[in-house]
């Protein structure tokens, strides 16, 4: 029988393994298996002292039994070592007992020889202690059986250590006397009891040895574990770097081709336009020079025509207007008449305002007045006359309400760039071309393209001032291209509008009622609620927009070059830089002076037309605005309407911004 663990059993460790008696050994094994227990290192086996066995006397086999038996506690790394250790721990059991009965024996020095004859030795020998030689349990004694062919020397050799010629004591016999008995009746040995508590021991140190190796190992393991996935991370995080730079590298080479594919359709697209600018001006150069040499030959012929036939030109041209005008001409008469009794009335405030009637004739300008009324006479010969004539006749009503729609379409798409005013202007000649063949739809377009001019002006141009510069743009272009009577229309629609434009107050006639002249000086019906500050905020669009259209040079383009002197003499002169120096001096004079609105008109005229005006007058423009800053707004000279002190305000600021910096700036978006 195996020591500590029984045969056919077989102990599971944490690893699921099994050790059982027929468990293969280590290669060094049978090394260890021959070697006393004496001998092996303390270094491997290392167990606690046994108890001791309840016998007082073998006090001191004991002793010597604790000091072998401790020298098998711990268990090897492997099943071979844990085989071992059950042998081991069986041997060092059997071998101590041996050798402690052996040093009891020297010591007390009787050895017990039973013939085979007595019945305790046979009763012994059934306990398996051995035929020739064996200890009885708790005891000092050897026994020894003779047989019927031996003596008591051959058994006392046997041993080198029993004598025939011992005695012993009765205590002794009683003591092996006493434990056969036990045996006998079945109860349990001390020794036998000692024996096993000893062995159980043993094997739960050897067990709990193998579990701390085990746990060990275990985290040996798991700190193996944790360092290869400390390196696992590392390398990852390694790669993810490497793979975010390359991606970072390829972003950036992607960006630097889109760069350079930006700039090389940019490239591209600059010389394209440039050509189509320079195809532009060129095939515009070649129809002024067409339209120059037909002017040319033109009046060449008419110098060789005879008088007689210049007069039947004109003749068959007066009854033509005549004819377009005959349909109106109830209309008109009443008009007349209305006319004649505001004229009377326009006589009247013309005298009581001297000091702006008195310019009246210089320069081909007439009184501003007088202006005004010219303006509003062309006005009501539209309404009166051009309008129900256009609406009488079906084919032109068409016409014109199709041509209509592409001129509020375009009107609504202008934007500060050169190309998109070039192209909306050439859209809009092309219309008014088209319309030139009948004045009087002609007139009725001219009309609505100039109406939606100002209802622009009422809208955009009110909160963003540099919307105007395109739009005067395209005025002077389609000036410039011939249709001089679109500007006309447009000075009168403006005055109609906003009669600051002309620095005259209208006056009101005596068969005027107030909401009549209300109408007359550009307020909405009392219905529309607008307050005087929308009023004047409304008025001082208007004004930018006349404003932008002064200060915009026809040698610029879009809307120019001029090309000859004829193309200048196209442009009115109330669309002129000289028609804005003229309404800053007039302004300034009573009554305009004092009303409200004057100082707000002031700051849109100056800051939309300043530099240009700068430009054209010099000095003498730079002198007129220090004075008009030092004696009349600091001395308050200039006579301005006391609830106008804010705007005012204004007006100053914008003015001494202009002395600081040294010159007089311009509005965002007034150059291309």
């Amino acid at each position: 029988m195996k020591f500590g663990v029984p045969q056919g059993h077989a102990d599971d460790d944490d690893d699921g393994h099994e050790y059982s008696d027929d468990s293969e050994s280590d290669s060094d094994a049978p090394a260890v298996m021959d070697t006393p227990l004496k001998s092996i290192s303390h270094s491997r086996f290392t167990a606690p002292t046994r108890p001791a066995p309840p016998s007082a006397s073998s006090t001191d086999s004991k002793s010597h039994r604790s000091q072998n038996v401790a020298r098998s506690s711990t268990l090897s790394d492997s099943r071979s070592e844990a085989h071992c250790l059950s042998s081991y721990a069986h041997d060092a059991h059997r071998d101590n007992a041996s050798s402690a009965h052996r040093q009891d024996a020297q010591q007390t020095g009787p050895t017990l020889v039973l013939p085979p004859s007595l019945s305790l030795a046979n009763r012994l020998r059934s306990q398996s202690f051995g035929p020739s030689a064996s200890r009885i349990p708790g005891t000092m004694f050897r026994v020894v059986e003779l047989s019927d062919s031996s003596d008591e020397d051959e058994a006392g050799d046997s041993d080198g250590f029993l004598s025939s010629k011992d005695s012993y004591a009765p205590s002794q016999l009683d003591e092996i006397s006493r434990h056969a008995a036990l045996r006998d009746a079945g109860q349990s040995d001390p020794w036998d009891q000692w024996n096993a508590d000893a062995q159980r021991q043993s094997w739960l140190q050897a067990r709990q040895t193998q579990h701390q190796r085990q746990g060990q190992r275990t985290l040996a393991d798991l700190a193996g574990r944790q360092a290869r996935r400390e390196h696992d991370k590392a390398s990852t995080r390694r790669e993810i770097d490497a793979i975010t730079t390359a991606l970072e590298q390829t972003e950036i080479a992607r960006r630097q081709d889109e760069d350079r594919t930006v700039k090389a359709f940019e490239a591209r697209n600059s010389i394209l336009w440039r050509g189509i600018d320079e195809a532009i001006r060129i095939a515009e150069h070649k129809a002024s020079v067409a339209r120059e040499e037909a002017a040319r030959e033109q009046k060449e012929q008419q110098e060789a025509a005879a008088k007689q036939a210049q007069a039947k030109a004109e003749a068959e041209a007066k009854a033509g207007r005549e004819k377009e005008a005959a349909q109106a001409a109830t209309k008109a008469a009443e008009e007349r008449q209305k006319l004649a009794a505001e004229q009377k009335a326009k006589d009247d405030a013309a005298k009581a305002a001297a000091q702006t009637t008195t310019q009246a004739g210089v320069g081909g300008w007439l009184s501003p007045l007088e202006e005004w009324q010219r303006h509003r006479d062309l006005m009501v010969h539209i309404k009166t006359q051009i309008l129900p004539l256009v609406k009488a006749n079906p084919t032109w009503k068409a016409t014109c309400f199709a041509e209509k729609r592409q001129i509020t379409k375009r009107i609504g798409q202008v934007t500060n760039s050169a190309r998109d005013i070039i192209q909306i202007t050439q859209d809009l000649g092309a219309t008014l071309q088209r319309a030139q063949a009948t004045p009087a739809c002609y007139d009725w377009l001219c009309n609505h393209l100039s109406k939606s001019l100002i209802a622009q002006a009422e809208t955009e141009i009110t909160s963003r001032r540099e919307v105007a510069f395109p739009l005067a743009r395209i005025v002077l272009g389609l000036i410039l291209a011939g249709h001089d009577r679109f500007g006309s229309v447009l000075m009168a629609r403006l005055v109609k509008k906003c009669f600051w434009i002309t620095a005259a107050f209208p006056p009101k006639a005596s068969a005027m009622t107030e909401e009549e002249h209300q109408k007359l000086l550009g307020y909405r019906p009392a219905s529309a609620g607008e307050s005087s500050i929308q009023y004047a905020s409304r008025q001082a669009g208007i004004l930018t927009l006349w404003a932008a259209i002064v200060q915009t040079s026809p040698m610029e383009q879009p809307p120019g070059p001029a090309r000859s002197t004829e193309q200048l003499a196209l442009v009115p002169k109330e669309l002129r830089p000289a028609a804005a120096w003229r309404w800053l001096v007039l302004v300034l004079k009573t009554p305009l002076v004092g009303l409200e609105p004057i100082p707000q008109m002031l700051h849109v005229v100056l800051e939309v037309a300043g530099k240009t005006l700068s430009e054209a007058y010099g000095r003498v423009f730079i002198n007129f605005l220090g004075s008009l800053v030092q004696d009349g707004i600091k001395a308050n000279r200039a006579g301005f309407n006391e609830k106008s002190k804010a705007t005012v305000t204004t007006l100053q600021l914008l003015l001494e911004d202009w002395q600081m910096a040294g010159r007089i700036q311009s509005l965002k978006d007034r150059d291309l």
